[in-house]
């Protein structure tokens, strides 16, 4: 097991060292702004705009996936504190509200994506076209700007689609 480790710990670096070379300024700008659409705020607030604006449908969809969000981050928080993995650039900043938020494994903002990509997908089916390559390109930045490696956004991406799949499933959905 520790040489399965050593082996997804070193493709983590090359893959890390390979984006050194191809970092510029204005894509990091880009960037900074792309990734917000994986964070909880922004999400916060596109759950408050469906919960007061939404049709019933989409609230009832909406409570399947707070509930998803709640049980996500549970299990983030618990693989965050059993490995403790820093991050590629480590911020150790006054985190008061979310200190679990040092750490970098799996892809908190991976995982929600995924997960909406799985039920907003499997319910609209149009919405995964457009929910999929949105998970992608905010797993990218997450790689591109060090706040993750590669094996993160895969385990986040995994955690979220084991999470999607299971709400859809206590939904009777699948």
């Amino acid at each position: 097991m520790n040489r399965c480790i050593a082996g997804i710990v070193r493709i983590d670096w090359l893959v890390e060292s390979e984006l050194a070379s191809l970092r510029k300024p204005w894509a990091n700008t880009i960037l900074e702004v792309v990734t917000q659409l994986g964070c909880g705020p922004f999400w916060a607030a596109a759950y408050c705009g469906i919960f007061i604006f939404g049709p019933e449908a989409l609230r009832q969809l909406l409570a399947a996936v707070i509930g998803a969000e709640l049980a996500m981050l549970a299990m983030i928080i618990v693989l965050r504190y059993l490995t403790r993995r820093e991050r590629p650039r480590p911020d150790h900043s006054g985190r008061l509200w979310d200190p679990w938020n040092r750490y970098s494994f799996p892809s908190h903002h991976s995982a929600r994506m995924i997960v909406l990509s799985v039920v907003f997908g499997a319910r609209y089916g149009g919405a995964l076209a457009i929910m999929l390559p949105a998970a992608v390109l905010i797993g990218f930045t997450r790689l591109y700007l060090q706040k993750h490696f590669l094996s993160d956004v895969l385990a986040g991406a995994t955690v979220g689609g084991l999470v999607g799949t299971a709400t859809l499933c206590l939904n009777a959905w699948c």
